[in-house]
């Protein structure tokens, strides 16, 4: 479902652009520094769609492990701890046998 909700991101937010000749379609086999903002745009995009912040504020009170997180959000762990990240709440437990707290 990220993968999904990136690609609608590019579409929305980097479509105009796109379409008025102000940005060159990537090339795959080289990430420039440009490349990697659209892409970092992207991944915020579906970030902020699937894992919305009052949500997952919410969620994060309530939840032990980031995995369960990670789950009930629909997203993988890592995906999971760069929004705890962004959003300046600390990571819950990784597993029962520890890791964060």
């Amino acid at each position: 479902h990220f993968s999904f909700w990136h690609e609608v991101g590019h579409y929305l937010i980097h479509r105009p652009r796109l379409s008025s000749g102000l940005l060159a379609c990537p090339h795959p086999a080289s990430p420039r520094m440009a490349d990697l903002e659209l892409e970092r745009e992207a991944d915020i995009f579906a970030a902020n769609v699937m894992m919305p912040a009052d949500w997952v504020r919410r969620s994060h009170r309530r939840q032990s492990t980031l995995q369960a997180l990670a789950r009930d959000f629909g997203v993988t762990p890592t995906a999971m701890m760069r929004r705890l990240r962004e959003l300046g709440l600390r990571p819950v437990a990784s597993s029962a046998g520890g890791g964060f707290r």
